[in-house]
């Protein structure tokens, strides 16, 4: 009697069954979308084929099995056996289909753009897609969209048959001869990533043929004052260059603008240039006496000048402007110091704090308060020294108050007031404490100054050095005299009179 296998069926499986999903198992006639395949009587010698059709979600590159098994029973013994096979595979590529298009040759110090292509060839949404990507040494990234997110780009699932562009941009900030960029794609299910094939491009470097250099002769910047910077150029490429401009770009509080270009003669204005060609430009840039603050966030304290040096300019042959960057340079600002000096015989709720007649009166003496402010200040101040020159008929009663130190002192043989304090922080930011310096004077006017506002202090100044730059600080203040415009009982009664 011939074995014949009655009731056969085949179970047909992948070792991962979650990432699995089986669309139609075929056997002859039979077509089911069950992983379980019922097969009836075998003869003896009989064979045939079962046909699966599935999507794997995997790695590529990565180790898939999935494993057969047949049971049956014995025809002649009544006896259930089972035969299992397992085939185990590498995916070499996915359904979901990526390109990388960049330049096979890209200027160093050159924004540059490159795009990633996807598109969905198959039969069931992929979730998520997550694209990391690789930069090269010295790549700054400019834009990507959509917008990275902590180093990776996100794409939403996508349809069968949808496709799409990724785009970024960037410059490459080095000197070298080749620049590789990696792309690492994967998409997510059920909380599980799935790599893709990875994408690489190496792309020659080619260096700018315009090598920019930036100098400040003007050391530490100087709050009020202009900034000089010198652009030096050298042709190193081997084509002329033509339509040339340059520029000082510069991000800061302190400056109003960003961009600041250079200025040529007429003759000069679009040039070009040969090889081996050096030169220079000046770019001269006003710094505004104290930062524009724009919210809180903003900083407050040591602020440093960051620019760039740009220029622009075509080749022959390309139709699209080249542009050359320097590398940044970072110039520290001097502090800006507002200094306040100003009199007062009553203060501006009313209280009088002077004492005597008003107008002065010759051969009587008044008595006036003197106050001095620090503040605006950016960076700490170190050997701070505030002074004045007390003329001749005004004296120091030995009456004051200071927020910081020890209070004034009055140096009998100069004639002057002076406070010292060995480090001030800054005083700029909201909350922080300004410095204030208060005194009582009295005046005993003479004949000769009849109907004139005498002075009460003069030749004011104040002498620091910035902790932060280095710079000497010399800052002027103003005499204050018995002319106290805006006292409530001291204005328009500080000519002297007569008894």
């Amino acid at each position: 009697m011939k074995q014949v296998l009655i009731c056969a069926r085949l179970l047909c499986d992948s070792i991962f069954q979650n990432i699995f999903f089986l669309q139609d198992v075929s056997a002859g006639e039979k077509t089911t979308d069950e992983r379980e395949v019922k097969l009836s009587t075998i003869q003896s010698g009989a064979e045939g084929s079962i046909k699966i059709r599935g999507v794997m979600f995997g790695d590529v590159g990565g180790e898939q099995r999935f494993r057969s098994e047949m049971t049956f029973v014995r025809a002649d013994t009544g006896e259930i056996s089972e035969k299992i096979d397992t085939y185990t595979f590498s995916p070499t590529r996915s359904t979901l289909s990526l390109s990388l298009n960049i330049s096979d040759e890209i200027i160093a110090y050159q924004e540059m753009q490159g795009e990633l292509r996807y598109r969905n060839n198959g039969e069931v949404t992929f979730p998520e897609i997550t694209i990391t990507p690789k930069w090269p040494d010295g790549f700054t990234l400019l834009q990507t969209t959509p917008s990275m997110i902590s180093g990776v780009i996100h794409i939403p699932a996508i349809e069968p048959g949808d496709e799409g562009i990724v785009t970024f941009g960037g410059v490459l900030n080095a000197d070298a001869e080749t620049a590789t960029f990696f792309f690492d794609p994967a998409f997510r299910f059920d909380n599980t990533s799935y790599r893709q094939e990875q994408l690489t491009r190496n792309s020659r470097v080619q260096t700018p043929p315009l090598r920019l250099t930036q100098t400040t002769s003007s050391g530490p910047l100087q709050p009020g004052a202009s900034a000089t910077f010198v652009i030096r150029y050298e042709l190193v490429g081997e084509k002329a260059i033509h339509n040339l401009s340059f520029w000082i770009e510069v991000r800061n509080p302190f400056f109003k603008e960003s961009i600041y270009r250079a200025t040529f003669s007429q003759e000069d204005e679009g040039r070009s240039i040969e090889l081996g060609t050096t030169g220079e430009v000046v770019v001269t840039i006003p710094v505004g006496s104290s930062p524009i603050i724009q919210k809180d966030s903003d900083p407050f304290e040591n602020f440093s000048a960051v620019t760039r040096a740009f220029a622009t300019y075509t080749l022959d042959g390309l139709e699209k402007p080249i542009t050359s960057r320097s590398t940044s340079l970072s110039t520290p600002i001097t502090t800006p110091v507002v200094l306040e000096s100003f009199g007062r015989y009553a203060t501006k709720t009313g209280d009088q704090i002077g004492r005597g007649p008003l107008p002065p009166i010759v051969g009587e003496e008044t008595k006036y308060w003197i106050f001095w402010h620090l503040n605006g200040t950016t960076n700490p101040l170190e050997q701070v020294r505030i002074e004045g020159t007390l003329p001749a008929g005004v004296r120091f009663t030995g009456r004051q108050t200071a927020s910081q130190s020890s209070g004034v002192t009055f140096d009998s043989a100069q004639r002057t007031v002076h406070w010292n304090a060995a480090r001030v922080e800054p005083t700029l930011k909201p909350g922080n404490k300004i410095i204030g310096i208060a005194f009582e004077l009295g005046i005993t006017p003479n004949e000769g100054q009849v109907g004139q506002t005498p002075n009460l202090i003069e030749q004011m100044r104040l002498t620091a050095t910035d902790a932060f730059t280095g710079a000497a600080i010399v800052k002027a203040g103003k005499d204050v005299s018995t002319n106290l415009a805006g006292d409530i009982m001291a204005d328009g009664l500080g000519s002297v009179i007569k008894p």
